[in-house]
């Protein structure tokens, strides 16, 4: 992985971040918003929010993901984990919904609503996903610079079924808990991509919050409704709990 010493900002900006790397406008907009720093050593204290119910949850306590009866299922390309008690409980129509009251529903809803939120999947997905599964008072702004992404695509439609949609070489590796209660979340995903400039593999951490509200967890838009606003680029997966194969 030579070309891994670049700058974060470097890096980020060439990953698909949930699906976005092809996206246009990606790498310009990486320099409107900030970055989190990289994740703590194993066994390091890992620390709370600075604000929201999430906060109130000390490392200590936070939880461990009980991984047992996850399996990952491909949806146009993508391997996204799913569970028979976690959810997501309803997949018609590309959405996903219907997510437990858990730490492992939590990050399952992260995973799938923030897929679902970007551009290559067309309007029939990333729509209603973003209209009805997102919130926050960055909500409209991510929905409007996802239409804006999708019409510089040529307003992509997903392909027919068993075929792949742009970057869906994206993997989904592991978890790490910034806070969590029953009604509020935060964590970081990790993913990992293969760099075709290099034949490396590049990996990013993804900072995502999710809120419980009417009856099942809603993704918290990104800053100013771009998902580089919440992308690191990482060097390791040290201090995240891994998904299986």
């Amino acid at each position: 992985m030579s070309g891994w010493w670049r700058s974060p900002r470097a890096i980020v900006a060439g990953l698909v971040v949930l699906a976005v790397a092809l996206v246009v406008g990606v790498a310009l907009n990486l320099g409107r918003g900030g970055h989190h720093a990289p994740p703590p050593a194993a066994g390091s204290p890992v620390p709370p929010p600075a604000s929201g119910p999430a906060s109130t949850s000390p490392a200590a306590t936070l939880p461990r993901l009980d991984l047992s009866d996850v399996h990952f299922v491909d949806l146009y390309g993508f391997r996204l984990p799913v569970s028979p008690t976690a959810g997501p409980r309803g997949q018609a129509g590309g959405q996903a919904a219907g997510f437990a009251d858990t730490p492992l529903g939590a990050v399952l809803a992260a995973i799938h609503i923030g897929y679902r939120a970007n551009a290559p999947w067309g309007s029939a997905i990333y729509e209603p996903t973003i209209v009805h599964q997102v919130v926050g008072p960055d909500q409209p702004a991510l929905l409007a610079a996802t239409r804006g992404s999708a019409q510089a695509l040529g307003s992509p439609t997903l392909p027919p079924a068993g075929t792949a949609i742009a970057g869906s070489d994206a993997r989904v590796r592991g978890v790490r808990w910034e806070g969590y209660t029953p009604t509020d979340a935060v964590l970081h995903l990790a993913q990992s991509q293969q760099d075709p400039s290099t034949g490396g593999v590049n990996l990013v951490d993804l900072r995502l919050e999710v809120r419980w509200e009417r009856s099942d967890w809603r993704l918290l838009a990104p800053p100013a409704g771009q998902w580089t606003n919440a992308a690191t680029a990482l060097t390791s997966l040290t201090g995240f709990q891994l998904f299986g194969s």
